[in-house]
């Protein structure tokens, strides 16, 4: 279940993406399900256009829930926020979904913001490597382009 819920988001957030917009802000508290249990993604109130050159925000200045950030959210580096950004908080959703609990938490926001540049979250069993690939500080590696048709893919692949 927690992997089709996953499946459906990526989806959903892939149609923004191809409109060029990242949302910076995915979280529990903004995916609802409507009364024909269908999953929709809200409050596009941090969202931005991937390739804007101009931001609302300033360049160091953090926007987002900090333990579903990205670790290039987190450090204020508003340029390289991509497709990749929504597919970490992606990976911080699902691992919420298998554990009850965010992979990285702090005792406040700054803590938090703290944990997530410094460490790794220590994957869930099961689909720990799935995980790990989006949620590592690094994931680079695993999704060269900014894309997550490779999120995508493993997903349909557990499946």
């Amino acid at each position: 279940i927690a992997a089709q819920l996953i499946l459906t988001l990526a989806e959903a957030i892939h149609a923004a993406h191809e409109k060029g917009i990242v949302h910076r802000d995915l979280h529990p508290g903004n995916v609802v399900f409507t009364g024909n249990d269908e999953v929709k993604i809200t409050d596009f109130g941090l969202a931005k256009w991937i390739d804007e050159a101009s931001d609302l925000t300033k360049s160091g200045e953090m926007v987002g829930t900090p333990s579903y950030m990205a670790p290039e959210q987190v450090a204020g580096k508003s340029g390289v926020i991509t497709a990749r950004t929504d597919v970490y908080a992606l990976g911080v959703i699902l691992y919420e979904l298998l554990t009850g609990r965010p992979p990285i938490t702090g005792s406040s926001s700054i803590n938090t913001v703290l944990h997530v540049m410094e460490y790794d979250p220590v994957p869930p069993t099961g689909v720990s490597l799935l995980i790990q690939k989006i949620t590592i500080r690094n994931r680079f590696i695993f999704f060269s382009s900014p894309s997550h048709r490779s999120l995508i893919r493993n997903l349909q692949e557990i499946l």
